[in-house]
């Protein structure tokens, strides 16, 4: 996430419901107004009938009859859902999910860090942590665990959340578009720790 990055709001006619992630054939609704993450799944599709040869994606894909489309977000107390990031995005520590925007959207603040990409890495402890990395501003002299502590104190995320592990970076990788690669980053990683 660039520090410049903007929401965008999603309108539409058809029911929508908001599940609790990784229940299999069960539908949970996540409760309205809740501090709760779950998954986005309307009820109507207006572009896809099946999974071209894969029968096993199309059926997952309408599980329940609603269209489970990897997106995860939130109900505000007034109603409205907030779409907060992909699923695969995401980090499971211990049963919580830690968004990687939410993550991003705190490390854009620090005034030194330009871009920031949060990835899950395993963790024997909590199953899963987030591994962030950075670039900065010309010339900014940071320190791995001065963002660390920065984040920590500066935020009002859950200290499960705050990052473990930070890496500067010269650059990240993105696309011919300028979308972030978080999918290189971590098959980076995990060629790293297979050394």
């Amino acid at each position: 996430m660039a520090r410049d990055s903007s929401s965008h709001a999603v309108i539409t006619e058809f029911p929508v419901r908001v599940i609790k992630p990784d229940r299999g054939s069960e539908l949970i609704d996540i409760a309205k107004g809740a501090m709760e993450i779950g998954e986005i799944t309307p009820q109507r599709n207006l572009y896809a009938k099946e999974y071209y040869r894969d029968p096993g994606a199309t059926e997952k894909l309408f599980a329940g009859g609603w269209i489970h489309m990897g997106d995860l977000a939130g109900w505000h107390p007034d109603g409205a859902i907030q779409i907060l990031n992909r699923a695969k995005d995401t980090v499971n520590s211990d049963g919580e999910i830690i968004s990687s925007v939410a993550v991003e959207s705190i490390l854009i603040k620090h005034l030194s860090i330009i871009e920031a990409a949060v990835i899950g890495v395993p963790d024997k402890g909590w199953g899963g942590t987030p591994m962030v990395f950075i670039t900065t501003t010309p010339g900014s002299i940071v320190m791995d665990l001065d963002v660390i502590t920065w984040t920590r104190e500066s935020s009002d995320i859950g200290r499960f959340r705050v990052p473990q592990e930070v890496h500067i970076v010269q650059e990240l990788p993105k696309t011919s578009t300028g979308k972030m690669q978080e999918k290189v980053l971590r098959e980076q990683e995990e060629k790293r720790r297979k050394r």
